[in-house]
């Protein structure tokens, strides 16, 4: 199949929404790979600010394609709005956002009427990490628990409440990487990210602004081989106390903090069954290939 791949030039979607060119064409297809400008903090740059929008996303790289898939397209649906004579029935919204999102409802309409097809990325089994980047190779830990991420609130309450309970707290580990003009180092970062997460003994995966939403940091620490404690219930057949361990409350993240950092032959035993269980059902070749399954 001929693909117009169309995403955000950033990785702050994941590694694997970035990288899914790749992924598409070992599966086979032909793709060409479209990304949409991004700041220095991953905001889309509108069109207008743009020299030339038409040599981004033009005429000729809609029509020349069986289909176009658009990952985050509440995103940029301005840039989908501005191609002349775009395609509606040819496209698929792949959605990374929740439309619960504060803000995201209305994003979400606007793009809504520009995809034919709607898929809300993590919905079912249209989940999966990039296997390829995210392998089981695992170091001796050199940090004790952290959070691998952006502190952004509510995270940074999380972990105040955290360090007044556990006396050392949680450490925040980043691994971003830009150019001196600001331009966003994708693989760099990612190797930056997969270094923080490899070193600690157990990564806090601490909830975002909308803990409804799918992410793939927890997946991404599976497929590590880390071992895991996570906010959100994570899809079968991964299943809590035995591949990860889930909490709820702040008071619960502290118990299983001190209870795995005491045992260190529970925590690997948890991490390892983790990490098949994610290279088996949770690959980013297998999301995509059931994705286009169903597509005509």
């Amino acid at each position: 199949m001929k693909i117009t791949y169309i995403h955000t030039d950033t990785i702050r979607s994941s590694w694997t929404v970035w990288a899914a060119a790749r992924t598409l064409r070992a599966l086979g297809h032909d793709v060409l790979d479209v990304r949409i400008p991004t700041d220095s903090v991953g905001r889309v740059i509108p069109p207008a600010m743009v020299g030339d929008p038409l040599a981004v996303l033009s005429p000729a790289m809609v029509q020349n394609c069986d289909r176009m898939i658009v990952a985050g397209p509440e995103y940029v649906h301005e840039w989908l709005a501005s191609v002349p004579g775009w395609l509606r029935e040819k496209t698929i919204g792949l959605a990374l956002e929740s439309e619960a999102r504060p803000g995201y409802a209305e994003l979400h309409a606007q793009a809504l009427a520009l995809c034919g097809q709607w898929i809300p990325w993590g919905a079912g089994s249209n989940f999966g990490i990039d296997t390829t980047k995210f392998v089981p190779r695992r170091v001796a830990p050199t940090v004790g628990p952290a959070f691998v991420g952006n502190p952004y609130h509510p995270r940074e309450q999380w972990l105040v409440r955290l360090g007044q309970l556990l006396g050392e707290g949680v450490r925040t580990l980043s691994g971003w990487a830009h150019t001196k003009q600001g331009h966003e180092l994708h693989s760099l970062t990612t190797d930056r990210y997969i270094a923080a997460i490899r070193s600690t003994v157990l990564h806090v995966s601490l909830p975002g602004v909308n803990a409804r939403c799918p992410v793939l940091r927890p997946f991404e620490t599976l497929a590590l081989g880390v071992p895991l404690l996570e906010f959100q219930q994570l899809p079968d057949p991964l299943v809590d106390g035995v591949h990860y361990r889930r909490y709820q409350t702040v008071d619960e993240c502290t118990h299983w903090i001190r209870h795995y950092i005491n045992r260190p032959d529970e925590r690997e035993l948890m991490a390892t069954l983790g990490c098949a269980c994610v290279h088996e059902h949770f690959t980013a070749k297998q999301a995509w290939a059931r994705i286009l399954k169903g597509t005509p």
